[in-house]
């Protein structure tokens, strides 16, 4: 069991590599993530279509023209709290200057938002019905965990 959870760990390590590098990527080339309507086709193009034909090797050297690097994992463990909130608030600051999306949002999907026994809400065409029922149960849960922490002294 041991054995199997080293492998597990390894594999997570070299995918959370891949995923930094693929966002550093992303934001390089193009300044953003949110709202960026590059990243989809390119995902597309580059990781999905491929699926197991390529190595993992061959789709990130097939977007990033590198192959998996450690560079943007370092990158985000090594720096300074300050250094990471000073990134993040240039990153909020950018989001200013990003055109809002302002059409309906269609997923194609049926999506359903289940924890434990309770559906959290449904996802069956009106997308913004959808995430109002997510953000309703979002409010709830942060209200009694609130409520939690300030009745057993803890919290913020």
């Amino acid at each position: 069991l041991s054995g199997q959870s080293s492998a597990y760990y390894h594999g997570y390590v070299m995918a959370d590599m891949g995923v930094r590098q693929t966002r550093e990527f992303f934001v390089k080339r193009d300044g953003h993530l949110l709202d960026n309507p590059r990243i989809g086709p390119d995902l597309t193009m580059h990781y999905f279509r491929p699926g197991n034909s390529k190595t993992l090797n061959e789709m990130l050297k097939s977007l990033t023209g590198q192959t998996l690097s450690p560079t943007a994992l370092a990158h985000d463990v090594s720096r300074t709290a300050d250094d990471a909130i000073a990134e993040a608030r240039e990153r909020i600051e950018r989001m200013r200057t990003i055109p809002r999306f302002d059409r309906a949002i269609d997923l194609d999907a049926k999506v359903r938002v289940i924890d434990g026994r309770e559906t959290i809400a449904e996802l069956d065409g009106d997308f913004e019905s959808f995430a109002a029922q997510f953000e309703r149960w979002i409010g709830r849960r942060v209200s009694e965990a609130g409520h939690t922490a300030t009745a057993t002294g803890g919290g913020r």
